[in-house]
């Protein structure tokens, strides 16, 4: 099963670099903050985001107990690891793929060029 996995991994990566533009996805986060000033300081700190990864909007609770965002970025697994990464233990971020059919007001999703 194994070699089934990476077989399709490498035809998977060779049509990749193939590609001249990926879609990205819409993907929404809820953070709970677990430490505000640590959140702050990530939170407005300047950030070079990676290729493909757009913040489209955010909106924190009046408490800043939660805040919840809208990216654009190609997987839910990237954007997970990237946000973990950028807040540490200053938040818990609960990622997830947006359904289109059930949201409101989104722009199109963005393309970002392939990374070959």
């Amino acid at each position: 099963m194994t070699k089934g996995l990476t077989t399709m991994k490498a035809e998977r990566d060779t049509r990749r670099a193939l590609d001249v533009e990926e879609a990205v996805m819409h993907l929404g986060v809820v953070h709970t903050i677990r430490d505000r000033a640590a959140w702050d300081r990530a939170f407005f700190a300047d950030k070079d985001f990676p290729p493909g990864f757009t913040l489209v909007g955010t909106v924190t609770q009046d408490d800043v107990s939660r805040t919840i965002c809208i990216w654009d970025a190609p997987s839910v697994d990237e954007l997970q690891r990237t946000l973990d990464e950028m807040f540490g233990d200053a938040a818990v971020n609960d990622c997830f793929v947006a359904d289109p059919s059930r949201s409101a007001g989104m722009p199109a999703p963005q393309t970002t060029a392939a990374q070959g």
